[in-house]
Order: C-alpha cells, then sequence, then structure tokens
C-alpha cells in the first residue's frame, strides 16, 4: 500500500510540473485544507484561489520527492512527506510538506497539506 501512496504522490509532483494549476486541483479532494503561512484554507474552490496567481506565472514551478510514507492498516488513510523545492526565475525556495491522503473511491486525494522552509538560525549578537 506504501507503494501506491508514494507513487501517486510522485505523480502529484510529476503531472504538476506539466500539467500547472489543472493538476495541483485535481489530486485534492472536495474538503481538503491547505495550512499555510499559519491559516487554514478550506475546500478546493479556495485552494485553486489561493494558488491560481502563482501557477499563472510561467516562470513559477513546484516539485517535491516523498521521502517517507505510512498507510493506515485498514488503507484508507495515509500520509507522505519529503522535500520540496518552489522556483519563480532565479529565486528558489525549497523546504519540507507534509500531505495527509484518503482513498476515495479506490484513489488517493489530497486531504491536508502543508509545508515549511527551513529555520532561520538566529544571528549571533555582535
Amino acid at each position: 500500500m506504501e507503494k501506491e501512496l508514494r507513487d501517486t504522490d510522485l505523480e502529484f509532483s510529476k503531472q504538476t510540473g506539466i500539467r500547472r494549476l489543472e493538476a495541483w486541483m485535481e489530486f485534492f479532494a472536495d474538503d481538503a485544507v491547505i495550512v499555510r503561512d499559519g491559516k487554514t484554507i478550506t475546500g478546493k474552490q479556495s485552494i485553486r484561489q489561493l494558488y491560481s496567481p502563482a501557477f499563472a506565472n510561467k516562470d513559477f514551478s513546484l516539485s517535491w520527492t516523498p521521502t517517507k510514507v505510512e498507510v493506515s492498516k485498514d488503507g484508507n488513510l495515509g500520509y507522505t512527506y519529503g522535500d520540496f523545492e518552489a522556483r519563480i526565475g532565479q529565486k528558489i525556495s525549497r523546504g519540507m510538506y507534509v500531505t495527509i491522503w484518503r482513498k476515495e473511491n479506490g484513489k488517493w486525494k489530497a486531504v491536508l497539506d502543508t509545508g515549511s522552509s527551513p529555520a532561520q538560525q538566529p544571528r549571533e549578537a555582535n
């Protein structure tokens, strides 16, 4: 079961790179939630509105690779986490993501997604 979910997450990243916003939206459940900047964005329409401007920018790209995958014993819930990279032109940001998945009609759908950038190290006082 973990292989199936890992393959789904990898395909999610691949298709997002190719088909951009439409592929991004295809992998989310209707009631999905994204946690971003300390806020929750709930439902596919709200998620589409949030990400439409980013994907409209031809210089924007987003990719990720799962490093851990786990599926519940009943096979209906799972999670993936790993490393992501977002680019806008020459600007690159990297971090980690976590996606919680639910099986719906035989397909894995993302129900909660969040990412974080590496913590800034405190500067030493002079």
